[in-house]
C-alpha cells in the first residue's frame, strides 16, 4: 500500500491495527517487501497455540487471532506508516500433534471493525468470501501536509464560522472545524451553515415552560407569555401566581 506522503490524507495510526488471523502465524507490517522481517518491521504481533480448542470467538489475545495497535509519540513523523506492506514472518513448523496448522491471514484493518471467528482458520476462502471488497483500513485526513498550520496556513485556510486546528495523529498540516452552532463543509465559502437547534428537541435545553427561539450561531429559550425569569438564566415562574385565599363569613346566630 503506497498513500501519498504530500497528502491530504495518512493512515491514522489511532484506529487502525496490525491483525494477524491463525494458529501459529506472525504477520509484520514492513516498509517493503524486500526488507528483512526479522529486523525492518514497523509493527508485529504473534499467534501460536498448540491446540486449537483454545481459540475462541470474539477474542483476538494471541490464541487464533492476534492484534497490535499503533502507539506514535507526539514526535514521531505518522508518514512513516504511508508506505507498507504486511508479510508474514517465517513460521517455526515444529506443531504439536494433530492437523497441519490452518490458514493464516493478516492485515492492517479498523481497530473497530473485524470481529474474530474460529472458522476464520479453516477455509483458504474464508475471509475473501466473507468480505469480497477487501477490508476496510482508516485514513486521517490534513491540509497543508508539510508546510501548512494554525498559525500560518497555506492554500485556501478555513471558511467563515470555522476554526483551524492541528493536524491529527501528529501530521504537519491543520484541519478546518465548523464551530459550534453550526454545520457543513469548513473549506469552502459559506460552507458552515447555522443550525436551527428549536427544530430538534434533541439539540437543545429548554424545558416545558420556554420557547425555543432559534439565532446566528446559537438558541435562547424565551419565557412563555405569562411566566417570567429573574436575570438572563434559571426557571420561567408565573407573573401573577394565584393564591388561594380563605375567607371567614359570620352568621347571624
Amino acid at each position: 500500500m503506497n498513500i501519498n506522503s504530500d497528502g491530504p490524507f495518512f493512515l491514522s495510526p489511532l484506529r487502525n491495527a496490525l491483525v494477524g488471523v491463525g494458529l501459529n502465524v506472525q504477520p509484520k507490517m514492513v516498509r517493503s517487501m524486500s526488507i528483512d522481517t526479522t529486523t525492518g518491521y514497523m509493527l508485529a504481533c504473534l499467534s501460536y497455540i498448540a491446540d486449537e480448542r483454545l481459540a475462541q470467538i470474539g477474542w483476538c489475545t494471541g490464541q487464533g487471532c492476534c492484534q497490535a495497535t499503533f502507539r506514535v509519540r507526539p514526535e514521531a513523523s505518522v508518514f512513516s506508516y504511508n508506505y507498507f506492506s504486511v508479510a508474514f514472518q517465517k513460521p517455526d513448523n515444529t506443531y504439536a500433534t494433530g492437523p497441519k496448522p490452518p490458514c493464516t491471514y493478516g492485515m492492517v484493518v479498523d481497530s473497530s471493525w473485524y470481529n474474530f471467528s474460529t472458522e476464520d482458520m479453516y477455509n483458504y476462502e474464508a475471509l475473501p468470501k466473507k468480505y469480497p471488497r477487501g477490508v476496510p483500513f482508516v485514513l486521517d485526513f490534513a491540509v497543508g501536509v508539510g508546510g501548512g498550520s494554525c498559525t500560518k496556513p497555506q492554500g485556501t485556510g478555513c471558511s467563515g464560522n470555522s476554526s483551524c486546528a492541528d493536524a491529527p495523529s501528529g501530521a504537519k498540516g491543520y484541519v478546518c472545524r465548523c464551530l459550534p452552532f453550526y454545520e457543513g463543509n469548513p473549506y469552502i465559502p459559506n460552507g458552515c451553515q447555522d443550525i436551527n437547534e428549536c427544530s430538534d428537541r434533541t439539540l437543545n435545553s429548554c424545558d416545558h415552560t420556554t420557547i425555543c427561539v432559534n439565532r446566528e450561531g446559537g438558541y435562547d429559550c424565551k419565557c412563555k407569555p405569562g411566566m417570567t425569569r429573574r436575570g438572563t438564566e434559571g426557571p420561567c415562574t408565573e407573573k401573577f401566581p394565584y393564591q388561594q385565599r380563605s375567607s371567614s363569613v359570620s352568621l347571624p346566630w
